[in-house]
């Protein structure tokens, strides 16, 4: 099984779907269907334009050109919100001498950082779940 076709098939158990569902949805019949997410047909432009819409994903993950999902995207940009919150509240920290401002910023660190590795978490979980993240890409990816 390709990429296209692992990514097919798990975004439409993850909907919780059937072959037959798709089929509609797509407008051909569930065994044309089931040879593109079996990997013995290739979709046709047509097909091909509906399924982001329809499975929540954009055509460059489902053909491999990205391994990330929107929900990975989304949680891969917390992080970094995460991290620049934590160095701004380290650096605070480091620059003030009022107590008060201090148990604040302390406070928020904690927090901020809490929040970190917590994302993390679920950034590794959720990279678990995709099929073929982080194999080989295909010829035409640029690696730079």
């Amino acid at each position: 099984m390709d990429i296209f076709s692992a990514r097919l098939k798990w975004l439409r158990e993850m909907y919780g779907f059937v072959q037959k569902d798709m089929a509609d949805m797509v407008g051909m019949s569930p065994q044309g269907y089931g040879k593109i997410e079996n990997g013995q047909r290739e979709p046709n432009l047509e097909t091909l334009a509906k399924l982001p819409e329809l499975l929540g994903e954009s055509l460059d993950f489902l053909l491999g050109v990205t391994d990330d999902t929107r929900k990975i995207k989304r949680v891969k940009e917390d992080i970094e919100l995460y991290k620049n919150s934590v160095e701004f509240a380290q650096e605070m920290i480091a620059n003030t001498n009022d107590q008060v401002a201090l148990a604040q910023y302390q406070k928020n660190l904690n927090m901020y950082a809490k929040k970190l590795e917590d994302s993390k978490i679920i950034l590794k979980n959720l990279i678990q779940q995709v099929p073929w993240y982080g194999i080989e890409r295909p010829f035409w990816k640029d690696e730079n």
